[in-house]
């Protein structure tokens, strides 16, 4: 089937696609939510609507799109039935792309910090280093303050050596806004966070009794009489009556003889 493809250059992650943390299950993926309302993106995500644009193609049946690493892929199935496959192939020696090294940088130093600190601490060390606070977080006398000292200098070396002197805060701001944070809107009980997990645990309270504890049947029986959808039971052990016949030897029963 056809498919519409709109492909976003990695220049752009940081300029409205808010990409996901490097440790969060959805990495590789933009926060936005391409197909909201746009009032609902501007307030979570203001850039979104001002800077991203991308270049559209329809793919035709056995048609071919290569997409280069790092680049953002939303696609759209524009037929009922639309099979596709997806290859994925290493760099090699390819020379990479100028607009995916502020990407690749910051994935680097997102790894690196959430390594020394801790991923929730992810966020404000960058923050600390982006508005120039360090001397006012880090204790220089002890041996974490060293640690911390070391990989402040390996940021400004890894920034600066690919984007250029001077780049290092409007960087780190950049590669911090509205990322790196808790997403709330993820939090819900059929799917929470396993890492930026900030809400209570979700339990459902025991409500059987011992006589449902000790003979689960009657437990089934309840909630059928409430309306559940209760899967049927299935016993490996013969009982007469239930799953064979009310007359049959349970000794010398075979399922096979009720077929």
């Amino acid at each position: 089937g056809r498919t519409r493809v709109l492909l976003l250059d990695p220049s752009l992650a940081f300029e409205g696609l808010y990409p996901y943390p490097v440790h969060h299950p959805y990495d590789g993926y933009s926060m936005v939510d391409f197909e909201a309302e746009e009032d609902a993106n501007k307030s979570l995500w203001p850039l979104f609507g001002e800077n991203v644009r991308g270049k559209e193609c329809i793919l035709e049946p056995g048609e071919v799109l290569y997409v280069p690493q790092y680049f953002f892929l939303h696609r759209q199935d524009l037929d009922e039935e639309v099979v596709a496959l997806d290859v994925s192939v290493s760099q090699g020696k390819r020379t990479r792309h100028r607009a995916a090294i502020p990407l690749q940088i910051s994935r680097l130093l997102e790894e690196r910090v959430s390594e020394l600190e801790s991923i929730r601490d992810a966020h404000h060390w960058l923050s600390v280093i982006a508005h120039g606070e360090e001397s006012e977080w880090i204790d220089t006398s002890t041996v974490k303050g060293h640690s911390r000292i070391k990989f402040v200098e390996s940021v400004y070396e890894e920034v600066e050596e690919n984007l250029g002197k001077g780049q290092v805060p409007a960087f780190l701001k950049a590669m911090v806004e509205g990322r790196l944070m808790p997403t709330p809107w993820l939090n819900k009980k059929e799917f929470r966070e396993p890492l930026y997990l900030l809400d209570k645990p979700f339990t459902l309270e025991d409500t059987r009794t011992e006589l449902e504890k000790k003979y689960p049947e009657f437990f089934r029986n309840k909630l059928k009489g409430e309306g559940w959808q209760v899967p049927e039971s299935r016993s490996t052990v013969p009982i007469p009556g239930y799953n064979m016949p009310a007359n049959a030897d349970y000794r010398t029963y075979s399922p096979s003889q009720s077929k």
